[in-house]
């Protein structure tokens, strides 16, 4: 079983906790890394004792999210950016920065398709779902 945003030996240990098998993991919660969870949002993940399991895409060939070749690309090389930016060493390079609003206005389009779901915030409390929407808007308008 998947446990959501983890990495999968860390939402195993954590699992076999919440089945009261084990006392708490020694580690913190790990997430899994961006790209993985973007995979994750947009695939799922395949439970494979229940590959039917409701909620779960059995392949790629219905996503959960709709998004095309060019957002996926957007958002890849985004998260490349970041492992640049996370990851950098003392050495000498310049940030390349066209097409940023391209990448901006990819990830925005997927978090209002998320945001219109309505699942993944359905803990917000109503003036937080505006706010995010409207966060959401103002950066549309900062990158047009």
């Amino acid at each position: 079983m998947n446990t959501g945003a983890l990495r999968v030996d860390a939402g195993k240990a954590w699992n076999t906790y919440l089945n009261g098998k084990s006392g708490p993991p020694a580690k913190e919660k790990e997430l899994a890394p961006l790209g993985k969870l973007f995979e994750r949002a947009v695939y799922g993940v395949q439970d494979r004792k229940h590959p039917d399991k409701i909620g779960f895409s059995r392949d790629r060939e219905f996503p959960l999210l709709q998004v095309n070749d060019a957002q996926t690309w957007h958002v890849m090389n985004l998260i490349e950016l970041r492992n640049q930016f996370e990851h950098f060493g003392p050495t000498g390079w310049i940030i390349e920065l066209s097409g940023i609003p391209e990448k901006i206005e990819a990830c925005v389009n997927i978090i209002e398709q998320i945001e219109h779901d309505g699942w993944a915030f359905r803990h917000l409390e109503t003036s937080d779902r505006a706010r995010l929407v409207a966060c959401l808007k103002k950066l549309r308008d900062s990158i047009a």
